[in-house]
């Protein structure tokens, strides 16, 4: 079994290092992001099982944070109903 694949998105590098570092010692498969942007486009690559955000409005505006959740529920293939 591959492990799960999780997206960390935060826009302070210490902080995006430090959780993708544990996380990968767990055994997780980790890509970072430092943008809303940079993680929409990383979505599009390679779907990650889970996406872990940083909802700082000066990182990721709200119409983003939607979008991420739109598109991680699109590329799972379910449908989204609001």
């Amino acid at each position: 079994m591959s492990p799960a694949r999780i997206l960390v998105v935060d826009d302070t590098p210490s902080n995006l290092k430090l959780l993708g570092d544990l996380l990968a010692v767990k055994g997780y498969a980790v890509t970072t992001a430092a943008s809303g942007e940079e993680a929409l486009s990383k979505m599009a690559a390679e779907t990650p099982d889970l996406v872990v955000l940083d909802a700082d409005p000066q990182l990721v505006d709200p119409h983003t944070i939607g979008a991420i959740g739109v598109v991680a529920t699109y590329l799972e293939g379910r449908r989204f109903d609001w």
